[in-house]
């Protein structure tokens, strides 16, 4: 079974140690039903990079294709502004891959020390700031005018519409829950965009959200953005579970060995 893998750090589980991210524990579970697997990781690969990357792979040799994507877009960036500039999804669709633009081993991806998820620590006078701001987005999105939200939203269907031809082979996983609430709140906007997103084009979402909270039990250390070994762990079965019950996946399990009259 031929995997390919396009997202962010959680797939590679970023700070975790050999076999804990919720990619191995998908592959073992595969492994466990006699499935040979081999994966290719395009990662860390943003949703704008998606968008070109994916049209130059030979898609086709993929039995199972598994995205994880819309982390970066969708959290608080630096500076807040960016968030509000209109520009930001035009300049996103023309913007080349620079990065990555060969599969990469999960050996090799341990070894990044890069990182673009926000992990700045929470200051005393952020709660003042985080209520204006999140009161400004709410505003806007209700509105119907944020322009974050637009450039995700494009982003989703015109990367889903790109798949249209190998759909019933994809899995995107919806944006992982994020502990600062402004992050939080773009996540959960970015959930229901990407679940709209696969209905309208026959792509099964996991989501998610239905398995992991913002609770710190759930996240490294004091950290705000990384999931912890567990959360991995969890995500890993209940993907599998996902894959397996989902009727619009066509599952690549290997055939019922023939028997003799004799049972032999």
């Amino acid at each position: 079974m031929n995997l390919l893998v396009v997202g962010g750090d959680h797939t590679y589980g970023h700070g975790l140690v050999s076999g804990r991210s919720f990619v191995e524990h998908f592959v073992h579970r595969l492994e466990q039903d006699r499935q040979r697997v081999a994966v290719d990781y395009y990662t860390p690969a943003t949703l704008k990079m998606a968008f070109t990357l994916l049209p130059q792979l030979s898609l086709e040799r993929y039995d199972l294709i598994i995205l994880q994507l819309g982390n970066y877009e969708l959290q608080q960036p630096d500076p807040f502004s960016a968030l509000l500039k209109t520009t930001w999804h035009k300049t996103g669709l023309a913007t080349a891959v620079s990065r990555p633009t060969e599969p990469m081993t999960i050996a090799e991806l341990r070894y990044e020390t890069a990182t673009q998820l926000a992990q700045r620590p929470p200051h005393r006078r952020d709660g003042f700031k985080r209520t204006g701001r999140l009161a400004l987005l709410r505003s806007l999105a209700f509105l119907g005018c944020l322009p974050r939200l637009w450039a995700v939203k494009l982003l989703f269907n015109t990367v889903f519409h790109q798949l249209r031809g190998h759909r019933r082979r994809v899995i995107a996983l919806t944006p992982f829950p994020h502990r600062e609430p402004v992050s939080h709140w773009l996540r959960q906007k970015g959930q229901r965009l990407m679940l709209r997103a696969g209905r309208r084009h026959g792509i099964s979402v996991f989501d998610t959200h239905k398995h992991i909270r913002t609770g710190e039990e759930y996240f490294l250390g004091s950290g705000q953005a990384y999931l912890n070994a567990i959360s991995h762990e969890l995500i890993g079965r209940e993907l599998y579970d996902f894959y397996q019950a989902e009727p619009t996946i066509v599952s690549v399990m290997p055939s019922k060995p023939n028997l003799n009259n004799d049972g032999r």
